[in-house]
C-alpha cells in the first residue's frame, strides 16, 4: 500500500457536503442539502461577520430537529462566527466573544442532533511598543 491508497481510502470513506444558505429557512437548508446530493452539511446560525446574536423561533428549531432525524445528512457542522477570539487581550473583545461563543454551544448541548461547531481557531494580538 502506498500513499496514494491511503489518500483514495479517505476520500472514499470522507462524507462530502457543502455549506448551505439558511436564506430560505433552517429546515430547508436540509431539504437542499439531500437534494445536492450531500452527506453532510454546513451552516452559519447567523451573519458569521456581525456580533449581534440572532435566535431562532421554536417552531423552527422544532421543524429543523424534525427534517435533520429524518435525513441521512449526518453530522450537520455549526460554523461560529469569525469575530469569536477567546485569546484577545483586549478585553471587550474577549467578552463578545465568550458571549457569542456560549451562545452558539449552548443550543447543541440540549440538542439530540449530531451537530458539530466550526471553531475559527483566533490568534492573541500582541502589542509592540518602542522603547
Amino acid at each position: 500500500m502506498d500513499i496514494w491508497d491511503i489518500f483514495n481510502y479517505n476520500i472514499k470513506n470522507m462524507p462530502l457536503g457543502f455549506h448551505i444558505s439558511i436564506a430560505d429557512g433552517i429546515s430547508n437548508a436540509v431539504l437542499q442539502a439531500e437534494e445536492l446530493g450531500c452527506e453532510t452539511m454546513q451552516i452559519f446560525t447567523r451573519s458569521p461577520r456581525d456580533w449581534r446574536i440572532k435566535s431562532f423561533n421554536a417552531q423552527d428549531v422544532k421543524e429543523f430537529r424534525s427534517v435533520v432525524k429524518q435525513s441521512a445528512i449526518n453530522p450537520v457542522v455549526i460554523h461560529t462566527s469569525y469575530l469569536i477570539n477567546l485569546a484577545s487581550p483586549d478585553e471587550r473583545i474577549y467578552n463578545r466573544s465568550v458571549n457569542l461563543f456560549m451562545h452558539e454551544i449552548k443550543p447543541r448541548k440540549k440538542s439530540a442532533l449530531t451537530c458539530s461547531l466550526r471553531i475559527w481557531a483566533a490568534q492573541r494580538v500582541w502589542a509592540i511598543s518602542s522603547v
